[in-house]
């Protein structure tokens, strides 16, 4: 690979001395543990942090909405006050709509496959 472009860019003190650091513990110079940086690294969607607070609230009060019917539903079926069926029935569209909503919550974090 020919080498003909530079570039600058300014870092912390601490970011220099762990690339320093970094680089001499493989045995290469700051520039190439950069280069190699680069073409072996996977960017990480960081959506997180950048989720509208408004469906973040909105996906934690659902998901605790499910825990609290699931949990309803145990007290009610402790008091034989349910068919054990019907329990079961409700608990796997319970799960369902959990399992729902963890994908949800992976694809708005940005690590969806």
């Amino acid at each position: 690979m020919i080498k003909n472009e530079n570039i600058k860019f300014r870092i912390s003190a601490d970011l220099k001395a762990l690339l320093k650091e970094k680089a001499s513990r493989v045995g290469i110079s700051e520039s190439e543990y950069i280069r190699k940086s680069i073409l072996n690294s996977q960017i990480v969607n960081q959506i997180t942090k950048q989720i509208d607070p408004q469906i973040r609230y909105s996906f934690f009060q659902a998901s605790n909405n499910l825990n609290q019917i699931a949990k309803a539903l145990n007290v009610i079926v402790k008091r034989d006050q349910i068919d054990r069926n019907f329990q079961t029935e409700i608990l796997e569209n319970l799960f369902k709509n959990e399992q729902l909503l963890n994908r949800i919550y992976t694809i708005l974090k940005g690590e969806s496959k």
